[in-house]
This record gives structure tokens, C-alpha cells and sequence, in this order.
């Protein structure tokens, strides 16, 4: 039983290494395995993505932007409370 974990293991091991390694096998997964982030993440957290606008301003979205636009995938936990700093609201 330990040996056939030992193999589990050493196979998604070697598995993981070589779609970090070799990025282009990453294509000939199943599209379930290629899921977008938001819906690899815990149900708890949601994924904005942060990336610049042809103008250079910050763009903040639920999706990631069209063609090659570098982006970031900020994880925003669910239950975060967000209040507005003294600076905003002036008091």
C-alpha cells in the first residue's frame, strides 16, 4: 500500500514538473483541466484581474482582458469587509 502511494505521488510529481517545465503540453489537456482560475479557486475567494489599458490607467475585472495583455490575478477573499478610509468619505 505504501509503495503504491510512493508511485501515486512520484507520478503527480513528475506530472506537475513537466507542465511547469514544458509549457506547450499544457495544450493537449482536456479543457476541464485547463479550467480559468476563478473556478479553480476555493469558494471563498474570487479572482479580479488587474492589468493596464492602452492608456496606461489600472483596469480591474472578472475576466482576463482579450489578445496579449500582460495581467495580474489578484484573490480577493469573500468575506473581506471594505469600508471606505476617512480620506474618502471626509469625516
Amino acid at each position: 500500500m505504501k509503495k503504491l502511494l510512493m508511485l501515486v505521488i512520484i507520478l503527480l510529481l513528475a506530472a506537475g514538473i513537466a507542465l511547469y517545465l514544458f509549457p506547450q503540453t499544457r495544450e493537449i489537456l482536456p479543457d476541464a483541466v485547463r479550467a480559468p482560475v476563478s473556478q479553480v479557486l476555493p469558494p471563498n475567494e474570487t479572482a479580479v484581474y488587474k492589468w493596464k489599458d492602452a492608456a496606461g490607467n489600472w483596469q480591474y475585472t472578472d475576466t482576463p482582458p482579450e489578445g496579449d495583455i500582460p495581467y495580474t490575478v489578484v484573490r480577493v477573499p469573500n468575506d473581506a469587509n471594505v469600508m471606505p478610509t476617512e480620506a474618502v468619505t471626509g469625516q
